[in-house]
């Protein structure tokens, strides 16, 4: 729709893929579309060019804490709503949605969720208390819940969310960008120091939880005794040899040579090609 004015609400736009999902939306516009982004942290793990970014002055690694800055924030976005006047609002996960909540009704609000799983409730209270309030709110309000996938629909309306506004728009690939290339392969091995002719398991995510990277690590030392010249790669935000519990997870498995950790990456395309 020509015109389009979309303020998204977000977290933060850290390393992630629904993070970059927002970042490519609102960085590459269509049909005279403008994105205007407000993030609860200020802190932008992208090229913030092309990027029209408002700060809500949260901190959220205080968790609970982060809550003594909800109403001075809301007063920021309604503030930020009244005069940028946009046609939709978009929640991205579960603060964002939460936050974007104080919108009218003379305003469409979609919320986005690329989840399929929860962490436990003592890992995170105050997620719990947010997600059983998301719940209660969307029998009025969004107009939309879209989700990344059938199965994250299906998991949160099994909680209580609102089925009859429900939407999955599946996450998808670029099959023109993501296509094995040998010589582009060879050049990404070489700059990693990685073996051209080595059996590489690329596993790009946050080191969470709710990764389950334990299992991952039994499921690769398990493949490497089959395929010896396997390579295991780590990527993302706390994937590197600072962290002490992850070092240990790694040398339990007695897999340390085999696991290139790299931390967060900026160029994914040329992981992939490496992988």
């Amino acid at each position: 729709m020509p015109g389009l004015k979309i303020l998204h609400v977000a977290p933060h736009l850290r390393q992630g893929g629904a993070e970059r999902l927002l970042f490519e939306l609102a960085t590459h516009p269509a049909d005279g579309t403008t994105h205007h982004v407000a993030l609860m942290q200020d802190e932008v793990f992208f090229d913030r060019a092309g990027l029209h970014v408002e700060n809500l002055g949260f901190d959220l690694t205080r968790q609970v804490g982060s809550l003594l800055h909800l109403l001075a924030a809301r007063r920021r976005l309604h503030a930020l709503i009244d005069r940028l006047k946009p046609d939709v609002v978009q929640g991205w996960l579960y603060y964002g949605s939460f936050l974007s909540s104080i919108v009218g009704a003379r305003t469409r609000l979609v919320w986005s969720i690329h989840n399929t799983t929860f962490p436990h409730l003592f890992a995170n209270p105050l997620l719990h208390l947010v997600d059983r309030v998301l719940a209660a709110r969307s029998r009025n309000r969004p107009d939309t819940i879209v989700y990344c996938a059938a199965s994250a629909r299906a998991f949160h309306e099994a909680r209580g969310y609102a089925p009859e506004r429900g939407r999955v728009i599946d996450n998808g690939v670029d099959v023109t960008l993501f296509r094995p290339v040998p010589a582009r392969r060879a050049a990404r091995r070489a700059a990693l120091a990685l073996p051209n002719n080595a059996f590489i398991v690329l596993l790009s995510a946050r080191n969470d939880p709710q990764k389950d990277l334990p299992n991952c690590l039994d499921a690769f030392a398990m493949f490497r005794r089959e395929t010896p010249e396997a390579r295991l790669v780590l990527a993302g935000r706390g994937m590197d040899d600072s962290d002490a519990a992850l070092r240990a997870m790694i040398a339990a498995r007695d897999l340390g040579p085999a696991v290139l950790r790299l931390g967060a990456v900026t160029d994914m395309p040329g992981l992939l090609d490496a992988a």
